[in-house]
Parts: C-alpha cells; structure tokens; sequence
C-alpha cells in the first residue's frame, strides 16, 4: 500500500487505537446507559459523558474495516484468516448481547464480527474470481453483493453498509486519499452520530505501511468477547 507519511502509525498502532475507543463507546453503553440512565433516568452530566463517549466511539468501525481489508491483502492463509474471524463471531455473539443489548440472546441484532466476516468474504470472493479475468471478476462482484445483503438480512452491526465499506476500502488500498474518501462518504451515507467516524480518517492517512509491534493473536482476537464479558460483569457487581 502506498502510503503519505515516511513515519506514522503502524498496522498494529491502529488496532490499539481502534480498541481503546471501543471500550470507551461499549461502557458508555454497558455502564452508563444500561446500568446507570436506564433503571434510573438521566442526569444533565450522565447524558453528557454518554454522549461524548458514544461520538468518540465512532471512530473505532472504520480503523477496524481499514484494517481487515489490509490483513486480507497480506495475510498468508485467508481460510485460517477467515476461520478466526467466524469463531470470533460464534465467541462473541452472548459476550455482545448481555454486554450491549441486557439479554443473553437479541436475535434482531448480530455482533460487528459477523459484519467483518462478511467483509472478509466479500473481498474473497471478488479477489479470487477476479485473478481468473474479467468475465469472472463479474461473477465475483455478484458474489461480493450477496455478502453486503447478507449484512442487511442478518443484522449485523453496521448492516449492509458496514460490509461495503470494508470491501470499498479493499478496492482502494493502494491509494490513502481514497481509503479517506471512502471513510467519509460511508459516515455521510449514514449520517448522525456516525458523522463523528469521519475522525478516523486522522489515523487512516496516517499509516504508514508498517506491522509494528506484534500482538498476540490470542489478545487481538479475544479481547473484543473478553471486554464485552467485563462491562457485563460490572454491570451487574455494580448496580444488580
């Protein structure tokens, strides 16, 4: 991927970033919102904190989708890649529901790592046809639509769209000022609080083409099920 700074941020700097913010936008719901706002109403300064975190909050989906589009360009098995993704999903899926929703299960609502693995599967499925020429390239961006409706019809966090912006940012991953664009256009498409994500173009345009430190696979993938375990849990040591 090309990239516009000599020295910014690296693949892994992003993932951190991205974690971060998400904690903070899960416990404005987890704590604030669902243990605090809901059994007992909202304060002016409840209200406010909850809205400061949920606008930060917003910056986390797009560094996530910019990064699962460059892992599918770079990664070396993309069965075991996709495979990590959906046991991700299955993991996460009651950690998500008791954590953000209150009920163990909320079928009108699917964890954001359904939404990655569609992506995932979206890049696929067009990458693969592609390579064959044109002709199958065709059928391949069939194929790639069918996993964004997937988004819409199973729900998953972010629904349709949330897929086609991780597989638009795989399209334009050689070249940063599109990668930013995309990320705007999506938060405009979806208007908002989702308008604050527009932020993540920061960091985006700052990569710089590097790994960085390595984070254990173990950490990078059961920290979204492991954080989302935690709120609940002090949800209900706190306010049950």
């Amino acid at each position: 991927m090309r990239t516009l700074v000599k020295r910014g941020l690296s693949s892994e700097a992003l993932r951190v970033i991205a974690m971060v913010i998400m904690v903070m936008d899960h416990f404005a719901v987890a704590i604030l919102f669902l243990g605090i706002a809901q059994p007992n109403g909202w304060t002016p300064d409840l209200r406010l904190w909850y809205d400061i975190l949920r606008d930060i909050g917003r910056i986390a989906f797009p560094i996530f989708c910019f990064k699962l589009a460059l892992g599918c360009h770079y990664t070396s098995s993309a069965a075991r890649y996709g495979l990590r993704l959906a046991l991700c999903a299955l993991i996460s899926e009651i950690p998500a529901d008791l954590a953000i929703k209150g009920p163990p299960f909320a079928w009108g609502w699917q964890n954001v790592f359904f939404t990655l693995l569609l992506g995932f599967l979206a890049i696929i499925c067009y990458d693969r046809m592609n390579r064959r020429g044109w002709k199958y390239g065709v059928i391949g961006l069939i194929g790639s639509g069918a996993c964004i409706a997937a988004g819409w019809l199973f729900k998953t966090d972010y629904g349709a769209a949330g897929v086609a912006l991780i597989f638009a940012f795989y399209l334009v991953r050689e070249f940063p000022p599109l990668s930013a664009a995309v990320c705007i256009v999506f938060c405009l498409i979806m208007g908002g609080r989702e308008l604050w994500g527009i932020a993540a173009v920061v960091p985006i345009l700052l990569y710089d083409g590097r790994l960085g430190f390595h984070m254990p696979r173990w950490l990078s993938y059961g920290f979204y099920p492991a954080h989302l375990l935690l709120l609940w849990l002090l949800r209900i040591a706190a306010f049950s």
